[in-house]
Protein backbone atom coordinates (compact mmCIF):
# COMPACT_ATOMS: atom_id res chain seq x y z
CA UNK A 1 0.00 0.00 0.00
CA UNK A 2 2.90 2.30 0.73
CA UNK A 3 4.30 1.36 -2.54
CA UNK A 4 1.11 2.36 -4.53
CA UNK A 5 1.45 5.82 -2.98
CA UNK A 6 5.07 6.77 -3.83
CA UNK A 7 4.35 5.72 -7.05
CA UNK A 8 1.39 7.91 -7.34
CA UNK A 9 3.74 11.06 -5.37
CA UNK A 10 6.71 10.06 -7.78
CA UNK A 11 4.11 10.00 -11.27
CA UNK A 12 2.53 12.98 -10.01
CA UNK A 13 6.42 14.69 -9.49
CA UNK A 14 7.48 13.52 -12.88
CA UNK A 15 3.66 14.93 -14.40
CA UNK A 16 4.83 18.44 -12.76
CA UNK A 17 8.40 18.26 -14.25
CA UNK A 18 7.57 17.70 -17.44
CA UNK A 19 4.89 20.59 -17.46
CA UNK A 20 7.47 22.67 -15.96
CA UNK A 21 9.89 21.35 -18.85
CA UNK A 22 7.10 22.17 -21.30
CA UNK A 23 6.44 25.50 -20.55
CA UNK A 24 10.16 26.13 -20.56
CA UNK A 25 10.37 25.24 -23.91
CA UNK A 26 7.41 26.91 -24.75
CA UNK A 27 8.89 30.28 -23.49
CA UNK A 28 11.70 29.82 -25.16
CA UNK A 29 10.45 29.08 -28.30
CA UNK A 30 8.44 32.15 -28.09
CA UNK A 31 11.57 34.19 -27.33
CA UNK A 32 13.33 33.29 -30.52
CA UNK A 33 10.30 34.28 -32.42
CA UNK A 34 9.66 37.65 -30.87
CA UNK A 35 14.08 37.93 -31.55
CA UNK A 36 13.72 37.11 -35.18
CA UNK A 37 10.41 39.43 -35.49
CA UNK A 38 11.74 42.32 -33.95
CA UNK A 39 14.90 44.52 -34.76
CA UNK A 40 17.33 44.39 -31.97
CA UNK A 41 17.56 48.10 -30.57
CA UNK A 42 21.39 48.06 -30.15
CA UNK A 43 22.96 48.66 -33.95
CA UNK A 44 26.30 49.17 -34.08
CA UNK A 45 27.00 51.80 -36.32
CA UNK A 46 30.13 52.35 -37.98
CA UNK A 47 32.10 55.29 -37.49
CA UNK A 48 32.22 57.87 -40.67
CA UNK A 49 35.71 58.40 -40.32
CA UNK A 50 38.02 55.33 -40.11
CA UNK A 51 41.32 55.91 -38.79
CA UNK A 52 42.54 52.68 -40.10
CA UNK A 53 42.48 53.93 -43.36
CA UNK A 54 45.61 55.16 -45.38
CA UNK A 55 43.80 57.44 -47.28
CA UNK A 56 42.66 60.43 -45.33
CA UNK A 57 38.71 60.08 -46.65
CA UNK A 58 35.77 59.86 -44.68
CA UNK A 59 33.57 56.54 -45.12
CA UNK A 60 30.43 56.84 -45.19
CA UNK A 61 27.75 55.23 -47.69
CA UNK A 62 26.36 58.21 -49.46
CA UNK A 63 29.35 60.50 -49.36
CA UNK A 64 33.42 59.81 -49.92
CA UNK A 65 35.19 63.54 -49.06
CA UNK A 66 38.87 64.30 -48.76
CA UNK A 67 39.97 65.73 -45.64
CA UNK A 68 41.69 68.06 -47.32
CA UNK A 69 38.09 69.58 -48.49
CA UNK A 70 37.68 70.54 -44.73
CA UNK A 71 41.08 72.73 -45.09
CA UNK A 72 39.86 74.47 -47.96
CA UNK A 73 36.70 75.95 -46.34
CA UNK A 74 36.50 78.29 -43.68
CA UNK A 75 35.57 77.71 -40.34
CA UNK A 76 32.25 80.18 -41.12
CA UNK A 77 32.00 78.17 -44.11
CA UNK A 78 31.97 74.90 -42.11
CA UNK A 79 29.75 76.35 -39.07
CA UNK A 80 27.10 77.74 -41.64
CA UNK A 81 26.61 74.36 -43.68
CA UNK A 82 26.30 72.25 -39.63
CA UNK A 83 23.98 75.04 -38.27
CA UNK A 84 20.86 73.07 -38.54
CA UNK A 85 22.95 69.98 -37.23
CA UNK A 86 22.88 68.26 -33.70
CA UNK A 87 26.02 66.77 -33.35
CA UNK A 88 26.09 67.22 -29.46
CA UNK A 89 22.96 64.05 -29.00
CA UNK A 90 25.28 62.04 -31.46
CA UNK A 91 28.36 62.26 -28.86
CA UNK A 92 29.25 59.54 -26.24
CA UNK A 93 29.58 60.57 -22.34
CA UNK A 94 33.91 60.31 -22.98
CA UNK A 95 33.79 62.53 -26.38
CA UNK A 96 31.33 64.71 -24.73
CA UNK A 97 33.59 65.28 -21.61
CA UNK A 98 36.65 65.35 -24.18
CA UNK A 99 35.46 68.83 -25.76
CA UNK A 100 34.00 70.10 -22.95
CA UNK A 101 37.72 70.05 -21.58
CA UNK A 102 39.32 71.57 -24.99
CA UNK A 103 36.58 74.34 -24.61
CA UNK A 104 37.25 77.07 -22.05
CA UNK A 105 33.95 78.30 -22.34
CA UNK A 106 32.10 75.13 -22.13
CA UNK A 107 33.90 74.42 -18.46
CA UNK A 108 32.95 77.87 -16.93
CA UNK A 109 29.66 76.63 -17.93
CA UNK A 110 30.34 73.81 -15.84
CA UNK A 111 31.76 75.67 -13.27
CA UNK A 112 29.09 77.73 -12.70
CA UNK A 113 26.62 74.92 -12.69
CA UNK A 114 28.61 73.16 -10.20
CA UNK A 115 28.69 76.40 -7.75
CA UNK A 116 24.95 76.72 -8.48
CA UNK A 117 24.47 72.96 -7.12
CA UNK A 118 26.91 73.48 -4.15
CA UNK A 119 25.25 76.76 -3.38
CA UNK A 120 22.06 74.73 -3.35
CA UNK A 121 22.47 72.71 -0.89
CA UNK A 122 23.86 75.38 1.60
CA UNK A 123 21.45 77.03 3.82
CA UNK A 124 20.06 80.48 3.44
CA UNK A 125 21.89 81.47 6.79
CA UNK A 126 25.18 80.34 4.93
CA UNK A 127 24.65 81.77 1.54
CA UNK A 128 23.61 85.59 3.12
CA UNK A 129 26.92 85.15 5.15
CA UNK A 130 28.85 84.82 1.73
CA UNK A 131 26.81 87.72 0.59
CA UNK A 132 28.23 89.98 3.58
CA UNK A 133 28.19 94.00 2.52
CA UNK A 134 24.86 93.76 0.36
CA UNK A 135 21.60 95.38 2.23
CA UNK A 136 18.07 94.08 1.89
CA UNK A 137 18.94 90.50 1.26
CA UNK A 138 16.60 89.20 3.83
CA UNK A 139 13.26 88.91 1.37
CA UNK A 140 15.08 87.05 -1.31
CA UNK A 141 14.78 83.25 -1.36
CA UNK A 142 17.20 80.90 -1.86
CA UNK A 143 17.03 80.73 -5.24
CA UNK A 144 17.64 84.33 -5.38
CA UNK A 145 20.28 84.34 -3.04
CA UNK A 146 22.12 81.63 -4.87
CA UNK A 147 22.08 84.05 -8.20
CA UNK A 148 23.46 86.88 -6.28
CA UNK A 149 26.30 84.68 -4.98
CA UNK A 150 26.86 83.55 -8.58
CA UNK A 151 26.56 87.39 -10.03
CA UNK A 152 28.91 88.20 -7.73
CA UNK A 153 31.36 85.12 -8.21
CA UNK A 154 31.23 87.11 -12.24
CA UNK A 155 32.38 90.07 -11.06
CA UNK A 156 35.08 89.39 -9.07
Amino acid sequence: MIEKKRTKETANELILEHFILGAIVLIEALIKILNSIIPSPNIIREPIYNEMQEEKTLKSEDINLDITWFSERSIKELRNMLKNVDILSNLTKTQLKDLILSNNEALEVLKTEYRRESLKKMTNHQIRSLLKGVEGISRFRKSELVEMVIMQDKIR
